[in-house]
């Protein structure tokens, strides 16, 4: 029997480099011959100049999108596929948001969408938020920006990402990559493509770590070192909609320790609480989510993952603070593992479940380990490693901790009716 991963993993070659911070530890090349880091000092403050790509919102045409007042009020994630926007319903006491990813999917598959439920807000401050605003995209504000785009099985997602360190370290939002066979990230303003390889990630806190390969010399994010207070202006800046060229708006911090709802990055089944965001009026749009929230000296004071329904008149983001999410970071990186931080890819049975949250297979994939051990659509999973399994969310949250080459028990009564068990060696995952 396997044991879930934990701890530090041992034997992790050592590496030059130079960090963003003192205390984070670039992660080893995933290609030979990186370039050599250089050192990091703090840029010299810009003011804002005329923008170097379209303004917030505008459409190819260059007219400008202004957002309409909807009944509903309701507020979503960030990436950029018509998929990840899912919608959440808010009210004076009541908050759920969406991520802001675009997914775009291939004609004929549609797209799953996130819904909210209602959660208490932390009581407003009684600072005036400033409403979110477009504003010009500056030189400041691309540097140590990249635009990511994934493919996935049936389509395509499109998100940002912040530079750490100049031989390629990207932090972004792991539901940017979610689901994703291949990644690109391109730097802001720049015109070379690099492939990206997901080292690790935290589901549960939503935060990805990717490395560019064959990157050196790239600009890194100037991170605060002070968080930001209610009242404090913020810009966010993204890959907006998935057009490949950076955008921004900005408002204010309404709060610096909200609650919100998201739909469930397992599966999609239900909802998960993110405690500790941001809480922004900066109008973030889809293709923002990875991307840096900014402080008025554009330096990085969270990752916009979330926000609002465009529709609504306050557009509300949300925002992980940068040193929660540098903290998973650099666990990553210097191969530290934990509960809900892991390294490399997953181990990988091989099934699907449907919409309904109960662990009933529907699909069992071609030359996975299911398949191998007899596995069927219309099977249900009872256990997995001894772990008793009870719903589809409950399997894929005790899955992930599980790596290729771990040998577990599975057990399960067949469309039959027949209980069966047997011992199964995990495979690498096909999908990030």
């Amino acid at each position: 029997m396997s044991q879930p991963h934990s701890g530090e993993r041992s034997g992790l070659p050592e590496w030059p480099g130079t960090p963003q911070r003192a205390d984070f530890v670039d992660h080893p090349p995933s290609t030979p011959n990186y370039a050599a880091g250089t050192a990091w000092a703090p840029p010299v403050t810009q003011q804002w100049g005329p923008p170097m790509g379209q303004p917030w919102g505008a459409d190819p045409d260059g007219s400008q999108f202004v957002p309409q007042s909807s009944p509903s009020g309701r507020p979503r994630k960030l990436t950029s596929a018509p998929g990840r926007l899912g919608l959440v319903s808010a009210s004076a006491v009541l908050l759920v948001a969406v991520a802001l990813v675009v997914l775009q999917f291939t004609p004929g598959r549609g797209y799953a969408r996130a819904a909210g439920i209602p959660r208490p807000q932390v009581p407003r401050s009684q600072t005036q938020p400033i409403p979110a605003y477009p504003t010009a995209v500056t030189p400041k504000m691309s540097d140590g920006v990249v635009l990511i785009n994934g493919e996935l099985d049936d389509g395509f997602s499109s998100g940002t990402g912040i530079v750490l360190s100049d031989s390629g370290l990207v932090l972004t939002n792991y539901h940017v990559v979610a689901g994703t066979t291949y990644l690109t990230a391109q730097p802001a303003g720049g015109s070379r493509n690099y492939q990206a390889d997901l080292l690790g990630r935290n589901i549960w806190a939503d935060v990805a770590l990717l490395q560019l390969r064959g990157a050196g010399g790239l600009v890194t994010a100037d991170l605060a070192a002070d968080p930001v207070r209610i009242g404090d202006r913020v810009i966010v800046v993204g890959n907006g909609d998935g057009g490949g060229v950076l955008l921004a708006s900005g408002g204010s911090v309404i709060d610096i320790d909200a609650a919100v709802s998201l739909e469930s990055a397992f599966g999609g089944y239900g909802f998960d609480e993110a405690v500790g965001m941001i809480q922004s009026t900066a109008g973030a749009i889809p293709g923002y989510s990875g991307g840096p929230t900014y402080n008025d000296a554009i330096q990085v004071v969270g990752v916009t993952s979330a926000g609002q329904d465009p529709d609504d008149e306050e557009m509300i983001t949300y925002s992980i603070p940068i040193e929660t999410a540098t903290a998973i970071a650099e666990d990553i990186a210097a191969g530290r593992e934990s509960e809900q931080t892991r390294i490399g890819p997953v181990g990988w049975l091989g099934v699907d479940f449907g919409t309904r949250n109960v662990a009933v297979v529907t699909a069992v994939q071609q030359g996975s380990p299911a398949e191998m051990i007899g596995l069927t659509a219309g099977s249900t999973i009872n256990s997995f490693d001894s772990h008793p399994i009870n719903s589809a969310s409950g399997f894929l949250r005790i899955a992930e901790s599980y790596d290729p080459g771990d040998v577990v028990v599975v057990a399960w009564q067949d469309e039959q009716g027949q209980p069966r068990e047997t011992t199964v060696t995990l495979a690498t995952s096909p999908t990030n």
